[in-house]
């Protein structure tokens, strides 16, 4: 029988529990897309769909409104001034984000 919130603990007598089993790798290991002559942005897009990279955007926005409307600002604050960011615009963010990575500059401006 349940208890009213619903949940049934197990009680355990070890103080450090047992890992889960492992289960076997039965997949084939490695990138199952054949990319022949793609360019980057098509790699990148596997891991960043569109429609991810639409979802990341409107969260943003969600939360930069809620923000905006629940904190006292001051009319010359940064935020009061904040415009919504598209998919595209935060496509070339997470571009400077990836190069910052791989092309050191010594300034944050450079990039």
């Amino acid at each position: 029988m349940l208890p009213e919130n619903g949940v049934k603990l197990i009680p355990t007598t070890y103080r450090h529990p047992p890992p889960p089993p492992k289960f076997p790798f039965t997949g084939t290991p490695g990138l199952n897309k054949h990319m022949y002559g793609s360019s980057p942005l098509e790699f990148f897009s596997i891991f960043m769909p569109d429609d991810i990279v639409s979802y990341i955007a409107t969260e943003t926005n969600r939360y930069a409104e809620d923000f905006i409307e629940k904190t006292h600002l001051t009319p010359s604050s940064k935020e009061q001034q904040w415009k919504e960011v598209g998919s595209s615009e935060l496509r070339v963010f997470f571009a400077i984000i990836l190069l910052q990575g791989i092309i050191r500059k010594p300034l944050k401006k450079w990039y």
